[in-house]
């Protein structure tokens, strides 16, 4: 089966340092095969044999992961509710479905569809308020460039 596994906080600022190459040695070692990654943030595309082997990548990477299988990833982005607005789009993985109690802040906004969060940010995301607020929330962020780049390497 084919997998998207975003992992959080890799990366990022400077913190949990973590080469590409050692990331994909890691995955190759949990038992994923055909493994790729997209910029250097922790964006992974593999298949692996096991229905659920997010409990052995995340030993491997030492990292927390979120994993959405190719099928959950397609009906991502196709459920995405700002069609005509993905240059200033965030998609958030969050780790439960738990209903997001946390008001926008103009000028953003964000739609939630179970543990989706899709977050427009017309004004970027690194002064957003809204953007801080949902950080906090324990799951993890990433463009919409890179959601279609995901996309188009998870269906290859």
């Amino acid at each position: 089966m084919r997998y998207v596994a975003l992992l959080r906080a890799v990366n990022v600022g400077g913190h949990q340092p973590l080469k590409m190459k050692a990331l994909v040695d890691r995955f190759y070692a949990a038992g994923a095969t055909n493994v790729g990654t997209y910029i250097a943030s922790g964006n992974v595309v593999f298949a692996h044999e096991d229905k659920d082997p997010k409990a052995a990548l995340e030993a491997a990477s030492g990292a927390t992961i979120f994993l959405r299988t190719r099928r959950q990833f397609e009906n991502i982005v196709a459920a995405n509710p700002f069609p005509n607005q993905t240059q200033h789009l965030h998609l958030m993985l969050l780790p439960t479905s738990a209903k997001v109690a946390i008001e926008p802040i103009a000028p953003g906004e964000y739609v939630q569809r179970k543990s989706e969060l899709y977050v427009l940010l017309p004004d970027g995301a690194g002064s957003s308020k809204l953007a801080a607020k949902l950080g906090k929330l324990g799951g993890t962020m990433r463009n919409w460039r890179t959601v279609q780049a995901l996309l188009g390497m998870v269906t290859a």
